[in-house]
């Protein structure tokens, strides 16, 4: 059994294929982003928001009485606007 010992073609060839792998990983990762956005109902009730953002209920709830949500309500429920959540996601 001999050792094999790469060329500097052969790392050359490794580091193109791993660009090229990065990038399919990130095309991939923006199209279930984008699908994952289509998916979300306009309006999250607290505990989707939560869901989504990996808070909890009752962080939510603060969050929505310091004003960092644009929210209505539905008879006793609160219901948050998806693009304030999703805004929330990015930081």
């Amino acid at each position: 059994m001999g050792i094999e010992i790469a060329t500097s073609e052969d790392i050359a060839e490794i580091k193109k294929m791993m660009v090229g792998l990065a990038t399919q990983v990130q095309t991939l990762t923006q199209v279930v982003e984008a699908q994952r956005k289509e998916q979300m109902p306009e309006w999250l009730t607290v505990k989707e928001a939560a869901t989504y953002l990996r808070l909890t209920p009752d962080t939510i709830r603060r969050k929505v009485r310091a004003g960092h949500f644009d929210t209505r309500r539905e008879g006793k429920n609160i219901l948050i606007a998806r693009s304030c959540v999703l805004e929330q996601s990015n930081n």
